[in-house]
């Protein structure tokens, strides 16, 4: 049976692979309005896709939007899919979801991360603050058709909806960097949506920004029946914002794993490793200092990922 880190390696490549779907579709940026597609196992496109195309995967029961918004600018552009698994990938059995969010990808998005400095306050009833530009961002997803533009409504009653019409026994979530904060505010809000068979959710948080402050973190870790955080330890983001605090750890399911500094696997383990941000922040960089066998991760590593 694999263990909890070269799980935690293939499910940070599939918030990898959502991230390279957002390259295909947008044709590297310059279509900001790109409509995803699952890619097709063994083309040129698919290259640098690690677990999330048509071998293992169903074609999307949804994709998730969001706006980009700073001053007058304001996009809509694609955040992440919902798929239903045709065969075993990690942890995720034949016939579970996956809903997989992608990090930041152009200089729009890291203006609205850098917003997240400034705190205010969350969802109704919740304590503590969140950090703005991540919940900003979080409270414009919307989710829909592959090829369409999404309704409004709740994203977390729809994916549960869709799990249930679909018999996905599981629901997954994964997301790395920006994709790990605005993941962690949809595994909340589908614990909350799942209610008595919360059992069935399975979130994965990579690479993860200070979603809160310390008391909404506390409250966070009371709400949620499980999620399993990620950080590398010489990572810049996981650092970030100075006023929030990391999710907790301990409690039953509440799993927090920090990767040591100067970690064998993708990053250098020389003396100046430590001041390669692109290395230290890397989801391939994290997959293959949490399993270096994983033959996925060595692949897309090769091939530049």
């Amino acid at each position: 049976m694999p263990s909890d880190l070269e799980n935690y390696a293939v499910m940070v490549v599939c918030a990898a692979d959502v991230d390279q779907i957002w390259h295909i579709a947008t044709n590297n940026g310059s279509d900001e309005q790109g409509q995803p597609a699952l890619p097709k196992a063994g083309v040129a496109d698919a290259l640098k896709i690690g677990y999330i195309h048509d071998a293992n995967f169903e074609s999307p029961l949804a994709q998730l939007r969001c706006d980009d918004c700073i001053i007058s600018k304001c996009d809509n552009v694609y955040y992440g899919l919902v798929l239903k698994a045709k065969q075993q990938v990690g942890p995720i059995s034949p016939g579970d979801m996956l809903v997989a969010i992608r990090g930041t990808m152009d200089d729009l998005e890291w203006l609205n991360d850098a917003t997240a400095l400034e705190m205010i306050d969350g969802a109704a009833g919740s304590q503590g603050q969140v950090g703005l530009g991540f919940w900003k961002i979080y409270g414009s997803m919307a989710i829909g058709p592959i090829d369409d533009v999404p309704a409004t409504g709740s994203v977390a009653a729809e994916i549960v909806g869709l799990a249930n019409t679909f018999n996905c026994p599981n629901i997954f979530v994964c997301g790395h960097s920006l994709g790990a904060a605005l993941a962690t505010y949809l595994a909340y809000e589908l614990n909350e949506t799942l209610d008595a068979q919360s059992d069935r959710l399975h979130p994965y948080f990579f690479a993860s920004p200070k979603t809160g402050t310390s008391d909404w973190v506390n409250w966070y870790q009371r709400q949620m029946s499980r999620y399993d955080l990620t950080n590398y330890a010489l990572d810049f983001v996981p650092m970030v914002p100075p006023d929030g605090d990391t999710l907790n750890a301990g409690s039953g399911a509440h799993n927090v794993h920090v990767i040591a500094a100067l970690c064998p696997g993708a990053l250098d383990t020389g003396c100046f490793a430590k001041w390669d941000a692109s290395k230290n922040h890397s989801p391939i960089g994290y997959a293959l200092m949490l399993d270096e066998t994983n033959p996925v991760a060595r692949r897309l590593k090769a091939a530049g990922a």
